[in-house]
């Protein structure tokens, strides 16, 4: 994401998100909170696109994955 979204601007990307969880499409969720970017979320996220590049999928930044609770 990289850049301040306005709240309209989340609103359509979270119903964009929702839409495509709940699809027929794959969806590849990666957990891009503060946690999972320093383990390695983009770095994971451009690995999964170069793999995956044949394959019609959705990757979808989500929040904390719990593994610190």
């Amino acid at each position: 994401m990289g850049s301040i979204m306005k709240f309209e601007e989340m609103v359509q990307q979270e119903k964009k998100d929702y839409t495509l969880l709940f699809s027929d499409k794959t969806a590849v969720l990666v957990g891009s909170a503060t946690c999972g970017n320093s383990a390695g979320a983009q770095t994971a996220k451009d690995i999964i696109r170069s793999e995956l590049s044949d394959f019609e999928c959705e990757i979808i930044d989500v929040g904390c994955i719990g593994l610190l609770c």
